[in-house]
Order: C-alpha cells, then structure tokens, then sequence
C-alpha cells in the first residue's frame, strides 16, 4: 500500500482542543481513535497517511516539515496557507544545535511531548492581548531559554505583523508553492493542493492541481458559506466560530477529494 502526505494548518489536522462541547461532539475524537478528515481521506483512497499537518504553523515552516519525512510517499496533499501564521524560535540551553535539527522528523512529530512546542512560539494578531493561552506559550519557551522572550518584546513582532504588506506576502507564499511544487515533482510525487482561506484567482495555477478547481477556484471557507451555507456563528457548523466542524469535511472529502485525487493516481 502506498503513502500519502498530508501537509497544513489546524484546518487540516481536525485536532480541536474544543473537540466537545456542551455534550455535543464538534470535532474528531482523534484521542480515543476516531479518524480526521485527513485520514478518512486516506482511508477511501486505500493509502497509508503520513500526516505533517500542525496547527498554527503557516509557510514559513512548509520546507522543513517536508524534509523530514523520511518515508517515502507517492501523493502529497498540501493546503495553501494564509500569512497570518507566524514563530519565533527561542533557543534552548543544554541542546547543542547541529545542521539538520529543524529537518529531523523527531522535532515535527506530533506526540505527547512535542518538541516544537519547547522551542518555537506560533503567533498572530489574536495573540496581542497576551490571553492566558498566549501567556502560557510565553512561559513554555522561556523554561530553558538562553535569552528569554520578554512580553514587551513579544507584542513587538505582534506589532510588526500588522505592518506587513498582505499583498507581498501572499506573492511570497505563492512563490514557495510553486517551489515546493516543482520540487515534489522532481521526487515523482503527485502534489495536489487544496486552499481553505487563501484566495487563488490572482496567480498563474497552470502547473498546480488544484481540489478547488471543482468551486471555481473559490477558497473551501467561501464555498460552504456561500455555496452551501454554512454558518461559522452556528456550532453546529464551526464548534469554536473557527474551524469546520469534523463532519462537514468529510462531506467535503466525499463531495470535492476522493474522485478528484482517484482521477490522477
């Protein structure tokens, strides 16, 4: 049986911290053995999943992630990110940092004790009220910090965040798809993208593949909204006002993955 990559945001790892809520389920109850979408996806597709999905990590760390996968796989789902994702990597005392430590599987596995967690900080604008959530990321990397991350330092690169040009930042995320892309291709793997909130129609997709082409090249949030009328106010659509509710994307990995990806394997 062959593998397939599956590589996002939390919009792609159906981990939900409010997976239950009010005695109703939301999200997928991947504790107790429930599948994610991705791997319901998986599952229909008769593959074996390898899943790089992480939630808050945007772009930036897409490289990485893939080059520590070790095994080999033959698809690579991937979904394109917005740029509102952003880390600080806050060096650690008592590690000695050698070449390849960002590309070694170990730090990216998503397990009990995440690495990652000891050592990078994921932000966006929603972090500046420095809420309890927030505060306790703070707390985490500054454990064994060599330089800890002072507050007011911290709502500085929040700060700057707000500065960035959104139109030269989604210029900079297409241009490292369109590497990624390429580079995947090289390694015989089929790359299929799908966007949950970023919006395609300004770039040349010509050498992608693409789920949303099947929506007219709308981002999926737009699509269940407008297209299906979708509700992200109503719980029973989006628990946490956020993120889809687990079984709606299985309705769109019926509707919109499995005979799209099954027509190009």
């Amino acid at each position: 049986m062959s593998n397939v990559l599956v590589l996002g945001t939390s919009h792609t790892t159906d981990k939900h911290a409010y997976y239950e809520k009010d005695g109703q389920k939301y999200y997928c109850k991947y504790k107790e053995g429930e599948l994610t979408w991705s791997q319901y996806l998986a599952n229909k597709l008769n593959m074996n999943h390898i899943d790089c999905a992480i939630g808050g990590f945007g772009i930036e760390t897409y490289a990485t992630r893939i080059l520590s996968v070790t095994d080999k796989y033959d698809i690579a789902l991937l979904e394109i990110p917005d740029y509102y994702r952003n880390e600080l990597y806050v060096e650690q005392e008592n590690i000695t940092y050698k070449p390849n430590y960002l590309l070694d599987n170990e730090f990216w596995k998503d397990n009990e004790i995440k690495k990652y967690f000891q050592e990078v900080i994921r932000y966006n604008p929603s972090d500046y009220d420095c809420n309890k959530t927030t505060i306790k990321k703070i707390n985490r990397v500054n454990k064994n910090a060599v330089q800890p991350l002072t507050l007011e330092d911290f709502k500085a690169s929040i700060r700057n965040t707000v500065r960035h040009n959104e139109h030269l930042q989604n210029d900079k995320i297409y241009a490292t798809i369109t590497m990624i892309n390429g580079y995947l291709k090289s390694k015989k793997v089929l790359p299929i993208w799908f966007s949950y909130q970023f919006e395609l129609p300004a770039y040349d997709l010509t050498d992608f593949i693409i789920v949303n082409d099947q929506i007219e090249f709308k981002t999926i949030k737009d699509y269940v909204k407008n297209n299906l009328k979708y509700d992200f106010n109503d719980v029973n659509y989006a628990g946490d006002g956020v993120h889809l509710n687990s079984n709606h994307w299985r309705k769109l990995v019926d509707d919109l993955f499995v005979n799209f990806i099954k027509r190009r394997m």
